[in-house]
């Protein structure tokens, strides 16, 4: 990831960087570039069959941003936009991230410098604004150095409604476990937590979702790092 410290470049961590200053960049086959007003473009390229492919993310000074992919005799497609920083603030601080991969599929964040703070005091991985309120299934099992693990948190009410067997895979090893239905309901938020591992190796993802704008209104969300 890129930190971007008042609008421009500090420093690259855990990316394949080929040339870093404060307002140029080559990283993952990605060139950026902070412009004179302010407004920080990356484009990606990738040559074809058809041609070429090219991707562009635009953050300008008041926060909006723009992904767009261009595909040759195919208009413009607009991936995603938006504001990346809160209401009546302006962009200068923060994490850009830029994925390498096949043009077509690539994708970019930025994540305002309070919000990494947030992520990173809870060990939060994704903030995803979808329904708290809903049936999650929690998967777990184990099987000699294989392991497969998940818990949830809410503000809410939550009531299993029932488990099933099912395959479950840890890095490409399969062994049977439990899948159990979790209902929440009156909740703000609903913390999900997954833990894989397979020998020496692991993933862990913690997913919070919640309809809620501003983060610093949950309460109770636990500190599990």
């Amino acid at each position: 990831m890129i930190t971007i410290k008042n609008g421009l470049f500090e420093k690259c961590n855990g990316v394949k960087l080929e040339i870093f200053s404060s307002k140029f960049l080559m990283v993952n086959d990605w060139e950026c570039q902070v412009q004179n007003n302010g407004v920080i473009k990356c484009t990606a390229k990738e040559l074809c069959i058809d041609g070429i492919h090219s991707m562009r993310y635009t953050i300008y000074p008041n926060g909006f941003s723009k992904l767009t992919l261009k595909i040759p005799h195919e208009p413009v497609r607009v991936i995603k936009m938006g504001f990346v920083v809160k209401k009546c603030e302006s962009f200068g601080n923060g994490l850009l991230g830029l994925s390498d991969g096949f043009i077509d599929h690539r994708y970019t964040f930025f994540r305002e410098q309070s919000f990494q703070k947030f992520l990173c005091k809870y060990g939060i991985t994704a903030v995803l604004h979808e329904e708290p309120n809903r049936i999650f299934y929690l998967k777990n099992g184990e099987s000699e150095d294989n392991s497969y693990h998940m818990d949830l948190w809410t503000d809410g009410h939550f009531v299993s409604i029932g488990n099933q067997t099912e395959l479950l895979n840890s890095f490409g090893k399969k062994f049977p476990g439990l899948v159990e239905c979790i209902s929440v309901n009156d909740a703000k938020w609903t913390l999900t937590r997954r833990v894989i591992k397979s020998g020496d190796k692991e993933i862990v993802s913690m997913n919070l979702f919640t309809f809620e704008k501003n983060l610093d209104l949950l309460k109770g969300l636990p500190k599990l790092v």
